[in-house]
């Protein structure tokens, strides 16, 4: 019974992804032999999901992951690794700049459900913006930003502008009241795309 009890324990802990439970028994035979098995497997365990751990940090923030159950995060994470590398070997074979951009809409509609956005294209030769797709009632960005792109705050510093973080954060963008995300692509020295989500 303190054999079983000791192997509740340590598959409790596994659960949550800490795989450095010791099992012990007292017993010999084929009780011994089990724990024995059993150390050899969390121990390769703990170093494989350890190995995960650290790899998997390098694609997102620190602080993003705080699931009480990592093995279930890591799995929706190299998931999304998969879907990202699939769609870059996608795009790389796409005729054109404008298939790519059907793409990307695609996936913001169907995929992330996003309901209400904007695209832009911004010729980065020219200080110039244009618009790709929308389907908003209507831009929040005034006017002059195509023609001066570098008023646009995404794309001047090439990070991305989220409203809810700073009152007026874009001095150029009329939201009247609604949060916004603003979110730059470089794609070469000559152009740059915009994607701006509206909540």
């Amino acid at each position: 019974m303190k054999l079983f009890s000791n192997m509740q324990e340590g598959i409790t802990k596994a659960y949550s992804g800490d795989f450095t439970h010791e099992f012990s028994t007292t017993v010999s035979g084929d009780g011994k032999q089990i724990v024995t098995q059993l150390n050899t497997l969390f121990k390769k365990m703990q170093e494989t999901f350890g190995d995960i751990k650290y790899n998997l940090s390098t694609f997102i923030p620190q602080g993003c992951v705080s699931s009480s159950d990592p093995l279930h995060e890591a799995k929706t994470i190299i998931g999304e690794l998969s879907d990202i590398y699939k769609f870059k070997k996608t795009i790389e074979r796409d005729a054109s700049k404008e298939v790519v951009y059907n793409r990307i809409i695609d996936i913001l509609t169907n995929k992330f459900k996003v309901e209400s956005f904007s695209f832009y294209e911004i010729d980065t030769l020219q200080n110039s913006r244009k618009l790709i797709f929308s389907n908003a009632t209507a831009s929040i960005c005034y006017d002059e930003v195509d023609k001066r792109a570098d008023l646009c705050r995404a794309h001047r510093t090439k990070t991305d502008v989220i409203s809810s973080e700073f009152v007026n954060l874009c001095q150029y963008c009329n939201a009247n009241g609604q949060y916004y995300t603003c979110i730059p692509f470089t794609i070469n020295e000559e152009n740059s795309i915009s994607n701006f989500n509206y909540k």
